[in-house]
């Protein structure tokens, strides 16, 4: 393992190479909190891991024991001859040869990397444009076994004019020369076909059994000098930039001691690939100017906020806790009411609250949001502009929305919430943008249209847009007044408009309750009224179209009625005079209207009966033990291995409807802690008394509810519970040295 003293001593002496990570990455594979998910357009990896310790000494940001890792697919289209793969590996002394990593397509062409205690191993198969085969078997002297962090990448290249394959090792940054060649298929005919449709799969047959980090793929062959910036690539946490509003430092954004007091001083000071982590509290784009703006224009930021402002790394933080606010309600002073018309022409926000919160500008690509509530935007510039909370740039493909809560956010026009157009003319890219929302809130947004989230896709452009594991509650789609009047789509609008669009649109486990559609312009009725509106609009082309909705909840969306009981009820889903999608279809959800609607394709396994949440009038969706949508979800249409919580997305074998899992718990919380099996809580469950063993002294405990709020701090390992409501909560335990786990207790 490379120390950190080490590691500083690279970074000094290796100043005259890059510190950039080459741009255009397909998979992005840095397994922070050992996560699997690909932080790049293409797909995740899924399989069973045990997170590790990384090169630089950070725990859990490592593959260290691992199953067989599948999932990332290079997806259908040309050949894809030309590619680079990166990845650190670590493996003790192994006797026989052990596959690490290959990527294979059709016909079995593409590559496999094996080692043992003395060699590199490099297997590869090629096919020309007449079906002749070219296979190579090569290998290099080298001693990677050693229990040390190794770096290697295997470039591949169309060469000879297209005749032949090569294929170029580094190892270290170093390139090797025994095991590079060329793959030349017999015959007088070009090397045509080579990893198409591939899928890359870590530790293919279950033998590697040393560890394993930071994978990169690129669909496209790196020069020698991008090899060695990857080499000399410090990712992740090594360059994190902090904001804490109470830091008394020197505030220059290095530490939490020393971070910066506002938002605006770390997006000015980031460079691509970095990190921005933020401790709870409320931040403003300004003072007093509507519109200035949180601009985004660093390609690959992470903006992290729920921290408390003392954390080491990404898994202290407490999901739902320590909120951290982007707040446009300049003057502090907002008094949010519950309807449209008076919220919009309220003083205390009509007149002083931001435009928007959040800019997405054309430099922003690849965006990460996480763990942020944005608020309070109050678009009223004009009768044009839309998007208050997050405005996304047309020509931005990817970015990705998590744990995040978007509310009370009003515009005159659309998209109080989010609005993300897509113009980019990218048909003929093989790759296809991915864009995630997951684990979010959109809460109490108002407008006329599209009051949550607004997409547009417009001509020669695809994209595949996923929600997620998500909630939708008491958004508002509405008449501004009787002259200027609204639509539908109170939780979101999906749309194309344009030639030759092909949109993607993933709805997977979503509750999308209490929203209200009672806009009266000329063409809306009844029939068009609904929370969620799924359409194409226009006279265009060659629209291809598909939307998948699963496993989600629809309930108590009411329309020009006062509630259910008198006519109210909206339909799940509408085209809303559109045109239909090339196809919608529905499979193992919620709607109290059965999903009676002319545009949708077919509706599977779907239920209308009562979700029995356990407390509407709180707003807490979670569901009871005898709610009907507990395990009749669909596995094959889930995204993401966490509900909502944070907790294991899939319980007892099939997933449930909506964005909460019932008796799930934490994925991997305990898996994390250095204090878990050195910690006890008893009696679990408790009535009266909760009481903390453990051998270590305790310096703090918060108690969380299963909704992230804080209700009880202590120092004390006697706690008291008998004013706690019964249910279920999150216990954050911090010892006098630092070391911190995080269990669950039940309260009867």
């Amino acid at each position: 393992m490379k120390t950190r003293l080490f590691l500083m001593l690279l970074i000094v002496t290796s100043l005259a190479f890059s510190q950039t990570l080459p741009s255009g990455h397909y998979g992005k594979f840095e397994f922070t909190a050992g996560s699997l998910e690909n932080n790049s357009v293409g797909p995740d990896l899924s399989g069973s891991i045990v997170a590790g310790t990384d090169r630089f000494g950070n725990a859990t940001n490592a593959l260290n024991s691992l199953n067989i890792l599948t999932g990332h697919t290079l997806g259908a289209g040309t050949s894809y001859t030309d590619s680079t793969l990166s990845f650190w590996i670590k493996s003790n002394a192994t006797i026989n040869g052990e596959r690490i990593i290959q990527i294979y397509g059709a016909n079995a062409t593409g590559f496999r990397l094996s080692i043992d205690n003395v060699n590199l191993y490099l297997s590869a198969k090629a096919i020309s444009n007449n079906g002749a085969q070219g296979t190579i078997n090569k290998i290099e002297n080298i001693a990677l076994a050693d229990n040390q962090w190794h770096n290697i990448v295997l470039r591949t290249s169309s060469a000879g004019g297209g005749y032949f394959i090569a294929l170029d090792v580094f190892v270290d940054g170093v390139f090797q020369t025994n095991i590079s060649d060329v793959i030349d298929p017999p015959g007088n005919s070009l090397a045509t076909q080579f990893l198409d449709e591939g899928q890359m799969i870590v530790n293919p047959i279950d033998t590697y059994t040393g560890s394993i980090d930071d994978i990169y793929f690129y669909k496209y062959a790196l020069t020698d000098a991008e090899i060695t910036s990857i080499y000399n690539y410090v990712p992740t946490e090594q360059g994190i930039f902090y904001v804490d509003k109470d830091a008394t430092g020197s505030n220059d954004g290095t530490s939490w001691a020393d971070a910066y007091v506002d938002l605006q001083s770390a997006l000015a000071s980031v460079n691509d690939d970095n990190q921005i982590w933020i401790a709870e509290g409320t931040y403003k784009p300004h003072a007093s100017s509507r519109n200035t703006y949180f601009v985004v224009s660093n390609e690959d930021l992470k903006i992290y906020g729920g921290f408390a402002g003392t954390e080491a790394s990404i898994n202290d933080r407490i999901q739902g806790a320590n909120e951290t606010i982007l707040s446009g309600d300049l003057q502090g002073n907002d008094a949010n009411v519950s309807d449209y018309t008076s919220n919009y022409g309220n003083g205390t926000r009509n007149s002083d609250n931001s435009y928007r919160i959040v800019n997405i500008t054309s430099g922003g690509e690849n965006l990460l949001l996480d763990g942020l509530t944005i608020s309070d935007a109050h678009t009223n510039v004009n009768a044009t502009t839309v998007g208050g909370a997050i405005l996304k740039n047309s020509g931005i493909a990817s970015f990705t929305l998590k744990n995040c809560v978007i509310k009370n956010n009003v515009s005159r026009n659309s998209a109080a919430g989010i609005y993300a157009d897509f113009s980019l003319s990218n048909l003929s890219q093989t790759e296809t943008p991915a864009v995630i929302i997951d684990g979010c809130q959109f809460i109490n947004n108002m407008s006329r249209n599209a009051s949550g989230l607004y997409v547009v896709i417009r001509s020669d452009t695809k994209v595949n847009f996923t929600v997620s594991n998500s909630v939708f509650r008491n958004n508002i789609a509405g008449d501004l007044s009787t002259s200027v009047t609204g639509e539908s789509g109170s939780a979101m609008v999906l749309r194309s408009s344009g030639n030759n669009t092909y949109g993607t649109f993933n709805l997977f486990n979503n509750t999308i309750v209490n929203n209200e559609d009672t806009g009266t312009k000329a063409i809306i009725d009844d029939s068009y009224r609904a929370p969620v509106i799924i359409s194409s609009i226009g006279n265009y082309t060659n629209t291809n179209d598909n939307a998948t909705v699963s496993n989600s909840i629809f309930w108590n969306n009411t329309g020009l009625g006062d509630v259910p009981a008198t006519g109210g009820l909206t339909k799940a889903i509408t085209d809303m005079n559109g045109n239909p999608f090339n196809s919608l279809h529905v499979y193992n959800s919620l709607d109290p209207l059965s999903f009676a609607e002319s545009s949708i394709t077919n509706a599977v396994n779907t239920i209308n009966t009562d979700p029995l949440f356990t407390n509407v009038t709180n707003n807490d969706f979670t569901l009871t033990a005898a709610s009907p949508a507990i395990g009749v979800g669909n596995n094959t249409y889930v995204f993401g291995a966490q509900d909502i919580l944070g907790n294991q997305r899939i319980f007892n074998s099939t997933v449930d409807m909506g964005a909460y899992e019932f008796g799930s718990l934490p994925l991997g919380v305990n898996n994390f802690s250095f204090l878990e099996n050195k910690v006890t809580l008893y009696p679990n469950p408790t009535t009266s008394i909760l009481n903390i063993k453990m051998a270590n002294n305790l310096k703090r405990a918060s108690i969380y509810s299963v909704l992230g709020t804080k209700v009880l701090e202590t120092t004390s390992k006697t706690i008291k519970t008998s004013n706690l409501r019964n249910g279920v909560y999150l216990i954050k335990i911090e010892d006098q040295d630092g070391s911190i786990t995080t269990k669950r207790f039940i309260k009867r």
